[in-house]
């Protein structure tokens, strides 16, 4: 026995042909996608790649039992301005919709695809999404939350590779996770390179990262607001030192400094005597002298 059609399979023997190249029409029209079923896995195959969209397509397949594969390789999908759930997308408002793999591959897509709350809405849409294909875009800085996401999916399987990368610091979140028990859900980290043509594979994360690079950012953080803290306490103080000093004197502390004489700080007081006329002399002869004595 052999296959006789389609073309691809002509003349092999039945036996020889691999499952997961038999696969049939959906028997629906998803224009402007092609859409076929493969049997053996129960997955549909909505291939939108090369379409010159910018948009989600309009409606996608939901076949009992199947899972969908959705490619919107090479096209122009703009994340950034398009909401997901929106009447371009009616078929979006779903998050039922059985999308297990999403091929991103090719869209230009920049790391603000992560900013904004498309990457929220994506995860909340694809609640099934066990595969995202994100290379040979523009990506280079991955938000921490979005790893934690990833992190907290370890049956996410990532490929991200073919992107110009930020290898320093700034993107700290993202070279834990990749050097880190995330290497492993990256499908193709052996690809994966930073700006500088360099592959992030023959690196460490102590070389994208030096420890004494963390040192002097906290440092350059930590030093000036220290110098704030401080002038902002000196002028406190300065401002209201009379208030102080008093208060101080008043609970017996730091005697030292309050006990300080007066004339140090060169000012003049003047000193009003109500008496009875028949202490005059008293006040003229003995209090007067003894007030005005330095």
């Amino acid at each position: 026995l052999t296959c006789q059609k389609p073309d691809s399979l002509k003349n092999l023997r039945p036996t020889s042909v691999d499952a997961s190249a038999l696969v049939c029409p959906c028997g629906d029209v998803f224009s402007p996608c092609s859409c076929n079923k493969r049997l053996h896995d129960k997955m549909v195959l909505l291939d939108c790649q090369q379409r010159n969209l910018t948009v989600f397509p309009p409606r996608l397949p939901s076949l009992a039992h199947y899972k969908i594969q959705l490619n919107l390789s090479s096209n122009k999908i703009d994340f950034e301005r398009l909401p997901l759930f929106g009447s371009t997308a009616s078929n979006l408002l779903d998050p039922n919709t059985n999308v297990t793999s999403l091929d991103l591959n090719r869209n230009d897509l920049t790391s603000a695809f992560f900013d904004s709350n498309w990457w929220v809405s994506l995860h909340l849409r694809f609640p099934f999404l066990r595969r995202l294909i994100l290379s040979q875009n523009n990506l280079t800085f991955v938000p921490s939350g979005v790893v934690e996401a990833w992190n907290a999916t370890p049956d996410l399987t990532l490929v991200l590779g073919n992107n110009p990368w930020n290898c320093d610091c700034d993107n700290r979140a993202l070279l834990e996770f990749l050097f880190g028990s995330g290497r492993m859900q990256v499908e193709d980290f052996h690809r994966m390179a930073c700006q500088n043509g360099q592959m992030l594979s023959t690196l460490t994360f102590n070389d994208v990262c030096p420890a004494i690079s963390i040192v002097l950012k906290t440092v350059a953080i930590a030093v000036p607001l220290l110098a704030l803290c401080v002038l902002t306490v000196s002028f406190i103080l300065f401002r209201y030192r009379r208030v102080l000093r008093a208060w101080l004197y008043n609970h017996g502390i730091c005697l030292w400094w309050v006990s300080k004489s007066d004339d140090e700080e060169e000012r003049d007081y003047d000193a009003f005597i109500s008496y009875s006329n028949l202490d005059e002399d008293f006040v003229i002869n003995d209090l007067v002298p003894q007030l005005e004595r330095p």
